[in-house]
């Protein structure tokens, strides 16, 4: 057919051997397709085109918000995000990534890329040419500018929705950090210079809307645009869909030559450089240090810069990384942590992170670094640079398996901005497989060539960032002084205009779309979604006597995911303290081997590594981290991810792990510094402080949650160090406490998701013949021990302070921190207790609906420009309902936002609409489809759901119900669960920068939230342990 011609294979190829990716492109166009076959529910697609800056105006990032605020064909702010919705997605997304820097551990600056995620591919594409539209005929009107952008308000404060998310970045030391690397190392006519995200300067002085529109034109042409598509698609009707895109580019006319932005090389850097910056923090504790330099190039080197990678790994990566070893992992430690990485430009950037740096020890570190490279010049560890690499390869298989949709994108992105339609070009990139194997053939002398040329005879850029309590003043003063001095030169008349014709913009912007319009599109079928398979056994006859619970999922992998899952609730509170250490120290401590011998923690850590692709401990069943706990917080969780082919291996290092590691006041004294030098950074953080006092107001003293929140841990971390080794004994005890506790089948459940078929398969040529003697080998019980297949699932709700107690004494507090620049909010109510409670599929409905993409929440306060996000949900575990903003620009007026949307719909002043329920059900029937759309991600959902003792199949069964959601349910559930949360007074945590406490405070209580003003955090109720 005549659309079929339109598009010419260019190649196919194989990712890592795994799936099939085939490159197209439009003929007449030159619009390029990228396809990749990946089996699942979920399809997603990235629309890239390569974007460059030649100022710091933030002109990438203000066009791709504006991108989403109506097109030719649909010319209405917002309507874009509820048809995506009503396609089985949710919302859209995109990054322009200067301020998004950890992009699996790449910072880039070259392209923006529009994102979008369906359920099946129908609903694919049917939005992908209204996308399309969007993307390459954008409306870019001066009123959408207005509240997306930047604005002044009446009050003469600054607003829009990309000033409040960049105001929450620019001073972090982080970004102020990086602004400074990329600046020195490179220069301005090389592109890489300039904030892609905008500076706040920029942003209210020189950024305009006629720029805008110039930068469009210049940039958004279909030669310079990149379609991947990845998911379950059939090739025909991708073309189809996209059939009227195509017709209307011809029609409009395609520019003949397009030159990519990004091939010309970089001039070099002349000399080394050091610079000290300072950013804004109510302490001057801890210093951040980074040292970088350029590396090969992306194009003409791409096996140099594997190369390197893997060198920075080796470098690097666990306890045992000669880095780590040097400056962390000693007594009298330089830093808290080390990490590397990479900006990957046309010419590359590898760089040192340096974080917990002690202010007397920052003209140490390039001194150590440099002493550490020269020892690694003479002394090269062969053995571990083998087993860094062999790691890499499976991490690589892993990653097409649990995460391929964004593995293959984003190795297709680099192969767009940087590639020359070379087929072996393009199947290395997205086989990282065929390079990394091709280094373990390397000999010693090309890894310390390597270290010699690529990182000790570069030219070194050092910034070095100190906190700053005196520049945090200065900044407040700034700001305080030009919201000041428009009053003095606007006056009441100035200022009211600009209030008019905010106003008159977000009148524009909310112009309702007509009912033809979004009847333009209808849900799509949800029964030819092709789910992954997945069969549960609880307790199986084969391991009948296995003394703890057990439950298998069989699923199709090539790996092994081994939960154990550990009860802790009868440890006494003053035991509890230790589970942090506890959990950090047990996977990288010294071990007793069966003949008696004490086995170092590097040797412990290196044998880990080789027959581990990972191993980890948190505090609740889905991942808590560093003074975190997940749900079911009473959980210990050890998690460990096996190759079928080191099943054995793998096996018995739970049995090393919880029988056989042995207490060392010393190691244990290194990683409670290591964790004790991360806190001061935390502390800076807003969400991270809002999210900790929240959670300390609503969960009892001796809850884990309690016990682990970092203020209280920092205090507990810096006592225990000061009594080592003089504590040795208290230490060990509490260890062994802990020890004998998780070590009893009682307080055990194992979780294991495997193909059942391959581990047999596996097993049988094996010595151990079948699974089950495996696991008997693994958790070598008490032989006196009773069989136990209790399964510890007590809600978080046990673990809460009672409603009618936080009912009678409701509690607010805000903090004020001089690091931030933006607010922060969450908020709490006692809601639901079980996910089968009839008004769960009502509620979840209900919060989509007002918070959804363009839905009321959405247009109001995000369209409004008074934050950057929001977010409303309902967690039946902890009976409670949350609300939180977060990086306000103006937070009451965000609240206030808020509470007058609630309050409008339950007067009766604001109709509901049918077209939003729709798509608020589908883009909710996606969230959940996509949370399975790997077999890990199904298996996740099944444990999860043993221990909330739902079904199997909940999440098709709830979605079921989401579906049979009607209208009339809405308003009776905002009254019975909204209501409250907006006008009753439960638990709320603020946070906001240090000069606006008593204006937020003032805003805030004007509006009905009760808050105390706390002190210092040190003084505050996060210290304190009763």
């Amino acid at each position: 057919s005549e659309v079929d011609n339109e598009f010419e294979q260019v190649f196919s190829a194989k990712a890592n051997g795994i799936h099939t990716v085939t490159k197209y492109r439009s003929k007449s166009t030159g619009l390029e397709i990228v396809h990749a076959e990946i089996e699942g529910p979920v399809v997603n697609g990235y629309i890239v085109l390569a974007t460059r800056a030649e100022d710091d105006d933030g002109l990438p990032h203000t066009l791709e918000h504006l991108i989403f605020l109506g097109s030719e064909e649909y010319p209405y702010k917002g309507i874009l995000d509820v048809l995506a919705n009503k396609c089985l997605a949710s919302g859209t997304n995109a990054w322009t990534v200067t301020y998004f820097p950890k992009l699996d551990s790449i910072l880039d600056v070259d392209h923006t890329c529009y994102t979008l995620s369906t359920a099946g591919s129908e609903g694919f594409c049917t939005f992908l040419p209204i996308y399309m539209d969007h993307i390459f005929y954008p409306l870019l009107t001066d009123s959408a500018f207005k509240t997306e952008v930047y604005h002044t308000t009446g009050e003469g404060t600054d607003g829009g929705v990309v000033y409040s998310e960049i105001q929450a970045l620019e001073n972090t030391s982080s970004d102020k950090t990086n602004t400074e690397l990329t600046r020195t190392i490179y220069p301005p006519e090389s592109g890489y210079h300039y904030q892609t995200g905008g500076v706040l300067k920029n942003l209210r002085e020189t950024c305009n809307n006629v720029k805008v529109k110039d930068f469009h034109n210049k940039f958004y042409n279909p030669r310079n645009t990149s379609i991947i598509i990845c998911g379950m698609v059939e090739p025909t009707k991708l073309f189809r869909s996209l059939d009227p895109v195509i017709k209307k580019l011809v029609e409009r006319g395609v520019i003949d030559g397009w030159t990519k932005p990004w091939l010309e090389d970089v001039p070099e850097i002349s000399a080394p450089v050091v610079k000290n910056i300072k950013f804004p923090s109510d302490d001057e504790d801890e210093a951040l240090v980074t040292i970088g330099f350029r590396g090969p190039s992306a194009i003409k080197e791409f096996d140099q810069v594997a190369a390197m990678r893997l060198l920075f790994e080796y470098l690097t990566d666990s306890s045992v990384g000669p880095v780590q070893q040097d400056f962390v992992e000693t007594d009298d430690s330089l830093a808290s942590s080390v990490e590397y990485s990479e900006m990957e430009n046309s010419r590359t950037t590898f760089y040192f992170e340096f974080e917990g740096v002690d202010l007397g020890g920052i003209d140490k570190i390039p001194e150590q670094l440099k002493a550490t490279l020269e020892k690694q010049v003479e002394n090269f560890d062969m053995e571990r640079m083998t087993d860094v690499i062999k790691k890499n390869i499976q991490e690589e298989l892993s990653s097409m398996e649990n995460s391929p949709h964004n593995s293959i994108a984003y190795a297709v992105i680099g192969d767009f901005l940087y590639g020359n339609d070379e087929q072996d070009m393009f199947e290395k990139r997205i086989s990282g497989t065929l390079t990394i194997k091709g280094f373990l053939s390397r000999p010693k002398e090309f890894w310390v060539g390597l270290i010699q040329e690529g990182i000790l005879n570069q030219k070194w850029v050092i910034i070095n960032a100190t906190p700053s309590k005196k520049y945090q003043k200065t900044l407040a003063e700034e700001e305080e002084n030009r919201v000041k001095g428009r009053h003095e030169i606007l006056g009441k008349p100035g200022l009211m205009k600009l209030a008019v014709e905010l106003k008159e913009a977000m009148e524009d912007n909310a112009r309702e779309v007509p009912e033809s319009f979004m009847e333009k599109i209808s849900v799509p079928c949800t029964k030819s979604i092709c789910y992954h398979k997945i069969t549960r056994y609880q307790n199986p006859d084969w391991a009948a006597d296995f003394k703890a619970n057990l439950y298998v999922d069989d699923i199709n992998s090539n790996f092994v995911y081994v939960s154990v899952l550990l009860d802790t609730t009868s440890l006494s509170k003053e035991h509890k303290k230790y589970l942090q250490v506890f959990r950090e120290y047990i996977t990288e401590s010294p071990i007793l081997d069966d003949d008696g011998t004490l086995i170092s923690y590097e040797d412990v850590i290196a044998s880990m590594n080789r027959e581990l692709l990972s191993c980890g401990m948190d505090l609740g069943i889905d991942g808590g981290g560093r003074f975190r706990c997940g749900s079911f917080p009473h959980i210990l969780s050890l998690g460990l991810q096996i190759e079928l082919d080191k099943i054995e291996q793998g096996m018995d290092w739970i049995r090393k792990i919880l029988w056989k590691t042995q207490w060392k006041g010393d190691r244990i004294k290194v990683v409670a510094n290591k964790m004790a030098g991360d806190v001061p950074q935390l502390k800076r953080k807003g969400s991270r402080m809002c999210h900790a006092i929240i959670r300390d107001l609503l969960f009892k003293p001796d809850s884990n949650v309690k016990v682990s929140s970092l203020v209280r841990q920092h205090g507990f971390l810096k006592d225990l160090i000061s009594s080592l080794p003089k504590s040795d004994k208290k230490v060990q005890q509490a260890f062994d406490a802990i020890r004998a506790l998780i070590t009893d089948p009682n307080n055990t459940v194992v979780h294991i998701s495997t193909s059942l078929a391959k581990l047999n398969a596996k097993l049988a040529d094996s010595p151990t013949k079948d699974f089950a003697t495996l696991l008997k080998k693994s958790f070598p019980f008490a032989e006196d021990a009773p069989i136990s297949k209790r399964l510890a699932n007590e809600p978080d709700i046990s673990f809460m302070v009672p409603a009618n107690e936080m009912k009678s004494n409701p509690i607010g507090k805000i903090l004020g921190l001089g690091a931030e620049d933006s607010a922060y909010l969450s908020q709490a109510v006692p809601c639901l207790t079980s996910y089968d409670d009839p008004d769960f599929a009502p509620l979840i409905t209900t919060l989509q609906y007002f918070a959804q993409s363009e839905g009321p929440f959405w247009r109001g306060i995000r369209g409004g420009g008074f934050a950057y996000d929001y977010y409303c949900s309902a967690t039946a575990n902890e009976g409670v309902l949350y609300f939180t903003l977060s990086r306000c620009s103006d937070i009451a007026g965000a609240y206030k936002i808020a509470l007058d949307i609630i309050q409008s719909h339950l007067s009766g002043e604001t109709v509901l609409s049918e077209e939003l329920l729709t798509s608020a059900k589908s883009s909710l029937i996606f969230e959940y489809i996509e949370t399975e759309k790997t077999p890990l991600g199904l298996s996740s959902n099944s444990l999860t759901a043993y221990y909330r003792n739902l079904p199997g199949n909940y999440t098709r069964l709830l979605i079921d119900k989401i579906s049979e959601v009607k209208l009339g349910e809405l308003l009776p559930i905002t009254e019975k669960y909204l209501k409250p949360l907006f006008l009753d007074n439960y638990a709320c945590a603020v946070v906001c920068p240090s000069d606006k406490v008593s204006a937020v405070t003032e805003g805030l209580t004007a509006l009905g939230r009760k808050l105390t003003i706390m002190p210092s955090l040190a003084n505050s109720f996060l210290a304190k342990w009763d």
